[in-house]
């Protein structure tokens, strides 16, 4: 099963370590957070601001990389036979992760020094299999994850901000592809070994 909080503390931790590495002479802290939280005075919100808060805003489907197989032929305990077996076909997933940098007025050019950063980041290196990502490792149905810089129209943007509840701050959003193995119930498919033909020899 895909864990996305997986992948998305893989990213926060691999972003972070990117920006440890810069000669910026102030260093973001990178969290998982709920962007539509920022402007809410409290404790627990509070922790997100003035930080790179990466916020999950959409699922969606890939249906184009949907397999359509729904049966696969299966190795017997005996190993001389294979079974046929039923399964659902793999599902591919596509998340919109939006990057934000909410800082205070005087500190809006960090801001966007942040997010040029982000984007050097996925310039560098856009996908990423499980070699890359140590944390991806314990999770063996995924066989790599990309980021595509995803461009919304001001309406969509509009429309966005609208739905998060607060005034836009910048920001950028990647289209995360997840491609993962084939789940099946038991272990990769194989041929049959050997089948049993009665032939009836009757005239």
């Amino acid at each position: 099963m895909v864990k996305i909080g997986q992948i998305l503390d893989s990213l926060k931790g691999m972003l972070d370590t990117y920006f440890r590495g810069t000669d910026m002479a102030r260093k973001p802290e990178v969290v998982l957070g709920n962007v539509a939280l920022v402007d809410a005075v409290n404790t627990s919100t509070l922790q997100i601001r003035n930080k790179v808060i990466i916020s999950l805003v959409n699922i969606e489907e890939e249906n184009t990389l949907r397999y359509a197989q729904r049966q696969s032929f299966l190795p017997a305990q005996d190993g001389n036979t294979s079974r046929l077996i039923n399964h659902n076909p793999t599902v591919f997933l596509n998340l919109y992760v939006l990057f934000s940098c909410p800082r205070d007025d005087d500190k809006y050019r960090e801001s966007l020094d942040y997010l040029s950063t982000i984007v050097h980041f996925f310039q560098r290196q856009s996908v990423f299999y499980q070699n890359d990502v140590p944390e991806l490792g314990e999770s063996e149905d995924i066989e790599r994850i990309s980021f595509e810089l995803y461009s919304l129209s001001f309406e969509q943007m509009n429309h966005l901000w609208g739905v998060l509840g607060g005034k836009y701050m910048p920001s950028v959003m990647y289209k995360v592809r997840i491609v993962p193995v084939k789940d099946l119930p038991d272990s990769p498919s194989s041929l049959i070994k050997r089948q049993n033909v009665q032939i009836d020899n009757k005239p």
